[in-house]
């Protein structure tokens, strides 16, 4: 985004152009530019040089999602890398957020760059349909910012007419999410949603305008859990005024360990930089004084599996050993 608003020229000698907003008519019309030799001008959305200076086209009303094709097979999807999955079809229920105030989005927000789209249910409830009566097995909902009240229906939707398709989608947290609606999107096939966490600071969630809290997030990730929906997590790591607690072990391009405090929990993780197998042994002597209760899960046998270890009590003299993301735990009556 900050490429697309700068006016710096020399940034430009990297790269021929930038299309800014949705894509469907820059694509159209930057084709059917390139093949007649046309003027570059009538691209929507393009922001390139003329003669050294920046100009940037005025971007065209966008395609309304209810009339953009379904994707059709044009190449091999077998042939990407995808944990020996084939790579999912997306398309969209709906488009840009309805909450709309992050400080740093580009979707909807102050920069409006995708305007809100909300169609139709039955009709784009029947496009998934379609996909699944063709064959298809996994389908990504790429929907900005899902509503919760919109996906309870269309699970609903897919259960009364029994289509079995699992599918995926991006989650905001919200109240909506009870513990009833998790299973409920499970059952109809929902597998692995992402959601924004950002930051577990409510200092800084306020800062960036998120319009969540702690609270509504725990409360939104157990309901998630119990009801069989693991989530694949969004965090941002060194925002501003944001203090880190401890890099505990690691060398630069090798790997890293990290801890991170939340109230009187600690989570401990390990990233490795290699293509080899590695155990990295970390002092846990950051902790303060007492027993603390070790939860420890670990990749399992397969792509996408975990393993869990039996929970342990650890304490400042210790040390952990292995492969695995950690959380620390302090009992209410700690030793003195």
């Amino acid at each position: 985004m900050q490429l697309a608003e700068s006016r710096s020229a020399s940034l430009h000698r990297f790269f021929d152009g930038i299309v800014v907003g949705p894509g469907e008519r820059p694509t159209e019309a930057l084709a059917l530019c390139l093949e007649s030799g046309g003027d570059l001008s009538r691209v929507p959305g393009l922001v390139h040089v003329v003669d050294g200076k920046v100009e940037r086209v005025p971007q065209a009303s966008p395609v309304p999602l209810e009339e953009i094709p379904l994707p059709e097979e044009v190449f091999d999807r077998s042939a990407y890398l995808a944990d020996g999955m084939v790579e999912p079809l997306r398309i969209r229920l709906s488009q840009a957020c309805t909450w709309g105030r992050c400080a740093f989005c580009n979707i909807t927000g102050h920069r409006h760059l995708f305007p809100l789209q909300r169609p139709a249910e039955e009709a784009m409830f029947s496009r998934v349909e379609a996909l699944a009566r063709r064959g298809e097995k996994v389908v990504y909902l790429a929907d900005d910012e899902a509503d919760p009240e919109m996906l309870e229906r269309f699970s609903r939707w897919l259960l009364e007419r029994e289509i079995r398709i699992y599918w995926t989608t991006n989650l905001r947290f919200s109240p909506k999410m009870t513990l009833e609606w998790a299973r409920t999107l499970f059952r109809a096939g929902c597998r692995g949603p992402a959601v924004g966490v950002e930051v577990l600071d409510d200092r800084l969630l306020a800062l960036m305008r998120k319009g969540t809290d702690l609270e509504l997030i725990d409360r939104c990730l157990e309901n998630l859990a119990w009801g069989s929906l693991p989530v694949m997590a969004y965090m941002i790591v060194g925002l501003p005024t944001e203090t880190e607690e401890d890099i505990l072990a690691g060398t630069p391009g090798d790997s890293v360990v990290l801890a991170r405090r939340h109230g009187a929990e600690w989570y401990i993780g390990g990233i490795n930089g290699t293509d080899q197998p590695k155990a990295i042994s970390v002092a846990l002597d950051f902790l303060p004084k007492g027993k603390f209760e070790l939860n420890r899960i670990g990749d399992g046998a397969g792509p996408r599996a975990f393993a869990q270890a039996a929970p342990a009590k650890v304490e400042r003299s210790d040390r952990l050993t292995g492969a695995a993301a950690h959380r620390c735990a302090q009992g209410p009556s700690p030793d003195p």
